[in-house]
C-alpha cells in the first residue's frame, strides 16, 4: 500500500483528529463502498453517497465523468507532469481514485484525487474489481454488494504486504521472467510459470503443462524463428484482481523476430491476456495481433 510519510511523533499527536465530510452526490447504484489508508477512510452507500473522514492526503471530490474522458485523462498524466481536471490541477504525484459503475445507461466514473498519495496501492478483500494504471486506480463497483478496499503504505509496509496478491512487482517480475525464458528457450524455467493444467493457452484450451511446453520447444522450428526480442509497454499493464484467488493481467508489447523467410512478418504490435492463479502461476493466456509488418 502506498504510505503517508509522517514520524511517529506527529501520528501521535492527531491520531484522534479526524475530519469528517459528508459530501451529497448521486448514488451510483445498490453497492456498499469503504476503504481505509492509516487516518483516511471514504464510505459509499447508496442512502448516504459519500463520507470521508482524513486527517492527511485528505480525498478531493472532482465530478462524475465519461469513461472515455478517465482514459483521455491517463492518457494525458503519461505525457504531461500537470493536468486539469475541473481546474483542479492533478500534479505528478497525486493519486486518482476512480469509483466505477457500468450498470447505468452510460459507463460513469466518480473521480477523487489524493493529494501526494502517488505512492499509494490498493488491495480488496475480493468482492469488487481493482485496475491498477500508473498514477490512477479505478475501483469497479457495478455488482458488489458491500467491499473494502484497503490502501497501503509501501515505504511502511513492505514487508507486510509483499505476500498480498495480486503483489505489482511480482507481476513485472513474472513477465520480465517470462520473455527471457522464451527468448532463450528455457524450457524447465518457463515450465515453472504455468499452473498444471491451463483454461487456455493462445488458440488451445483445457491444455496440461507439459503439452504447452511441447507447443513452446517447437514454436522455433514451426515458424522458422531463430532469434526473438520482447518490447513490453509498461505504461499499458493492466492488473484486475478477481476474487483475491486470480488477477487478469494486460499490456501491449512490440514483439520481433528473425526468421528464415524474409517474406513473411517479423515485427507486431500485441496486446497481451494473462490469467494467474495466486500461486503466480499462468491459467490462461492469449494475445490479439494489432499490427504486424
Amino acid at each position: 500500500m502506498i504510505g503517508i510519510n509522517k514520524n511517529k511523533k506527529y501520528i501521535n499527536k492527531i491520531g484522534t483528529l479526524f475530519l469528517f465530510l459528508l459530501l451529497s452526490v448521486q448514488a451510483f447504484s445498490q453497492a456498499s463502498i469503504s476503504w481505509e489508508i492509516p487516518f483516511v477512510k471514504i464510505s459509499y452507500s447508496l442512502s448516504n453517497g459519500f463520507s470521508i473522514s482524513a486527517n492527511a492526503g485528505i480525498p478531493t471530490p472532482i465530478g462524475k465523468f465519461s469513461v472515455e474522458y478517465t482514459q483521455s485523462l491517463y492518457d494525458k498524466r503519461k505525457s504531461s507532469e500537470i493536468v486539469y481536471v475541473d481546474r483542479i490541477t492533478i500534479q505528478k504525484q497525486d493519486l486518482l481514485v476512480v469509483f466505477r459503475n457500468r450498470n447505468k445507461n452510460s459507463e460513469q466514473d466518480m473521480i477523487y484525487k489524493i493529494k501526494d498519495g502517488a505512492n499509494l496501492d490498493a488491495t480488496t478483500d475480493g468482492k469488487t474489481n481493482i485496475i491498477v494504471r500508473e498514477g490512477i486506480i479505478i475501483v469497479d463497483i457495478t455488482s458488489v454488494e458491500n467491499c473494502d478496499v484497503v490502501f497501503n503504505s509501501k515505504e511502511n509496509g513492505n514487508q507486510q504486504n509483499i505476500n498480498t496478491f495480486p503483489n505489482k512487482e511480482k507481476i513485472i517480475k513474472f513477465i520480465n521472467d517470462y520473455y527471457k525464458y522464451l527468448k532463450n528457450n528455457q524450457f524447465q524455467e518457463a515450465s515453472n510459470l504455468f499452473a498444471y493444467r491451463l483454461k487456455r493457452f493462445h488458440s488451445t484450451y483445457n491444455i496440461s503443462r507439459e503439452s504447452v511446453i511441447e507447443k513452446i520447444k517447437q514454436y522455433d522450428n514451426t515458424f522458422g524463428v531463430y532469434n526473438k526480442k520482447f518490447n513490453v509497454h509498461w505504461e499499458s499493464l493492466e492488473l484486475t484482481n478477481i476474487g483475491n484467488k486470480y488477477v487478469s493481467i494486460s499490456y501491449t508489447l512490440d514483439y520481433f523476430i528473425e526468421r528464415s523467410n524474409k517474406n513473411k512478418p517479423s515485427t507486431f504490435l500485441i496486446e497481451m491476456n494473462i490469467e494467474l492463479n495466486n500461486n503466480y502461476q499462468i491459467i490462461s493466456i492469449y494475445e490479439n495481433i494489432l499490427n504486424k509488418k
